[in-house]
């Protein structure tokens, strides 16, 4: 009896494997074994990061410090936007399983951006904060920042509210600047941005009679009878017609963070860019940094009057293919990394890179990258053990430690056929278990037709999400492959590794036998019929490979949410994913989109799905597009803010009556001055670079269709 019991088990599980197997052929799947994708193309950068106080419970830290004559306590300020309370600053204790955080000062409707203590804290226990406010209700629509001294009790480690004392104030609306920071000569020095969300709308960049697009300096130790403050005798603008006594430096757009070195005394200041350029400022005295006549080094509004000052280009300067809202840091002179020694370090919040340089008062004798994290970079600190602290807005803090890989060789794909994406990469015959798939609306890509593969490895699975991207399992890749009159071009993949999605290029021979991967900064091709061609740099697809999208750009609901051919009969895609368990956490959807190439459909439909697949990925809140309006399908056309909308960026000549979108005029719309003109100012400002025919024509016809509107 035993024995024919074992048998009809043995028989059982073999029956239900068979039935698996049965199952997962039918359905047209069977897993991917072969990535061969490991480490990364070029050497691995020198430093690693790792979570520390991984216990301790934090939300969206902004800045840290140290609290001075204290060996082990720390202090940080979040943006917490919970029910009456928008930020705070916490002390807590340098250790390693530290739980336990004091609140030191809670604002029920102001934002901390930064915080420093006064030189002599401790014999007065002053603290100096910049906010912004107020951020909900009556009057957040007219905005200050502020700048307030408070007293902290330097046992119980509590600041008193009552103790707060506005030492200046001026309206900010957007682009706040936020740092706060004494130097060694004692003066309080404060960085203020242009004051508007726009492109410099409101025309301060170059105005020398405003607190805005500054930095100041100003005595707090010796203040006026009027006010809380003094005016330093050396402040270099004393003697200019109507300038703000104040002013130390002035041309910024929007500064992110000021710090001091703590041996030299210089002042360095990280700024956000405008369209292209993300850059650092070693301050000099006196000097016009050009915003927004310039941005960065390069010409931005140059019909504007440059202010007083010596005009003065950045420190180090980053295209937007790198870094897309740039993080200041600190210069390091920790004892653990010695090789960081007197280094400005900083990085970006979009992209997550981490940089260094130095200077030795007269020029920049080193610079480069030192890591790349999944950071959405905020702020940087050093403890009291000299460990440098990377501050992240979604996961708290890290610390960079050097990377133990750092000198080894990397075993990364340098040929397509190595990659184990393919069976016979010169037919391109896939790998058993990669999955061809279609996509509701294609990208323009200079006319080339695209194919799509998702492939998985074993046990990996993708991750479903009702809102833009889907996300995946480390080592996830999507490829696509583009050809062009029927030769094969190019082939991207789109890579999930150590937590975050990187994107590579292959570039195919003439001969269609094999790809090679492309340099890291892309390259310019042309094609067989003399067209030009470009090969994106890594760093340029993660600009629309971006974090607001969510990375996977044909991965979403809208684009999946239609039939395809897995090999049987055509059916909904989303479905066969679902059924194989490739695809988890499904929801119930029924929300499609038009394909802009269908004539039959709505000419708004087709426009909104042409931003939604083209646009839509810089155009959305964080996207980095820096115009107001929002493209994605699921706007409303009237709060997309493109109808009847003044353009906050250049007008091409189209004067006073330019508008984003001018209904039924579509000369005067700005919207089709950007699609069909070459060079800067076209948009998308990456990826192809010929403007697409149909696309000016479906836009037109649009514009030109519709009601002119009364404004």
């Amino acid at each position: 009896m035993v024995g024919r019991l074992n048998w009809w088990m043995r028989f059982g599980f073999t029956f239900f494997w068979m039935f698996l197997a049965v199952f997962a052929e039918a359905a047209g799947w069977k897993a991917w074994v072969g990535s061969k994708f490991v480490g990364t193309p070029e050497p691995p950068l020198p430093f690693v990061s790792e979570p520390i106080w991984e216990k301790l419970s934090v939300k969206k830290p902004l800045e840290m410090k140290r609290l001075p004559g204290s060996q082990s306590k720390l202090v940080y300020a979040d943006h917490r936007e919970e029910k009456g309370v928008i930020s705070s600053m916490w002390i807590f204790n340098n250790e390693t399983a530290v739980m336990k955080k004091v609140e030191a000062l809670s604002l029920a409707n102001r934002l901390i951006y930064g915080f420093c203590f006064h030189p002599k804290f401790l014999e007065n226990g002053f603290v100096f904060t910049h906010t912004n406010g107020p951020r909900r209700g009556e009057g957040s629509d007219n905005k200050n920042c502020r700048v307030s001294r408070w007293k902290m009790d330097r046992k119980t480690l509590e600041i008193d509210p009552k103790s707060e004392v506005k030492i200046i104030e001026w309206e900010s609306n957007g682009h706040d600047g936020g740092g706060v920071v004494f130097g060694l000569d004692g003066m309080l020095y404060i960085t203020t941005g242009d004051g508007t969300a726009d492109s410099d709308v409101k025309v301060t960049g170059q105005r020398i009679d405003l607190l805005l697009s500054k930095l100041l300096r100003i005595d707090v130790d010796d203040p006026d009878d009027d006010r809380e403050y003094s005016i330093p005798p050396d402040n270099p603008f004393l003697k200019t017609s109507k300038a703000r006594p104040e002013t130390w430096a002035h041309g910024f757009r929007n500064p992110w963070r000021v710090t001091v070195d703590t041996k030299t005394g210089h002042v360095w200041v990280g700024e956000n860019g405008q369209d292209l350029w993300e850059s650092v400022k070693w301050i000099e005295r006196g000097a016009n940094y050009g915003w927004s006549k310039y941005e960065g080094s390069h010409p931005f509004y140059l019909e504007r009057k440059l202010g007083p000052g010596k005009l003065t280009k950045p420190t180090f300067e980053h295209h937007h293919r790198e870094a897309r809202s740039l993080t200041g840091g600190i210069v390091y002179y920790g004892k653990q990394i010695l090789a960081l020694n007197g280094h400005y370090i900083y990085g970006d919040y979009a992209t997550g890179k981490i940089w260094a340089g130095k200077h030795d008062g007269k020029k920049v004798v080193t610079h480069r990258e030192i890591a790349d994290t999944p950071f959405a970079i905020t702020g940087f600190a050093e403890d009291h053990h000299g460990n440098l602290i990377v501050i992240d807005d979604h996961s708290a803090f890290h610390r960079l430690v050097p990377n133990p890989n750092a000198k080894k060789s990397s075993a990364f794909p340098r040929k397509l056929s190595q990659t184990g994406l393919f069976v016979n990469a010169a037919k391109h015959v896939m790998a058993e278990g990669i999955v061809e798939y279609s996509v509701t609306a294609p990208h323009w890509a200079d006319a080339a037709e695209s194919r799509h593969f998702i492939a998985l490895p074993d046990k990996a699975k993708l991750k479903f999400s009702a809102n833009r991207g889907w996300d995946a399992d480390e080592g996830a890749t999507l490829v696509q492959t583009l050809t062009h009159a029927g030769k094969r071009i190019e082939t991207r993949i789109l890579l999930k590794q150590q937590k975050e999605w990187i994107g590579y290029s292959y570039e195919w021979n003439v001969a269609q036998t094999d790809a090679t991967l492309a340099p890291r900064e892309g390259a310019r091709r042309e094609l067989a019929d003399g067209k030009p061609w470009q090969i994106p740099a890594r760093a340029e697809c993660m600009m629309c490979h971006s974090r607001a999208a969510k990375y996977t750009l044909s991965l979403t609901t809208l684009q999946m949410n239609r039939d395809h051919d897995f090999g049987n009969e055509p059916e909904n895609q989303i479905e066969w994913l679902k059924k194989t368990k490739l695809l988890t956490g499904v929801k119930l959807t029924k929300e499609t989109m038009t394909d802009p190439r269908d004539e039959a459909a709505p000419l708004e439909k087709r426009v909104r799905a042409y931003w939604q697949v083209n646009c839509s990925h810089c155009h959305i809140e964080a996207g980095g597009g820096n115009a107001k309006m929002e493209l994605e399908w699921s706007r409303k056309l009237a709060d997309t803010v493109t109808l009847n909308a003044q353009p906050v960026h250049t007008r091409f000549g189209l004067g006073d009556k330019a508008r984003i979108i001018a209904p039924a005029n579509p000369a005067q719309s700005v919207m089709l001055q950007r699609i069909i003109r070459p060079g800067p100012g076209r948009m998308p400002p990456v990826g192809a670079l010929s403007p697409d025919p149909k696309w000016i024509a479906l836009f037109t016809k649009w514009v030109s269709e519709m009601k002119a509107e009364k404004e």
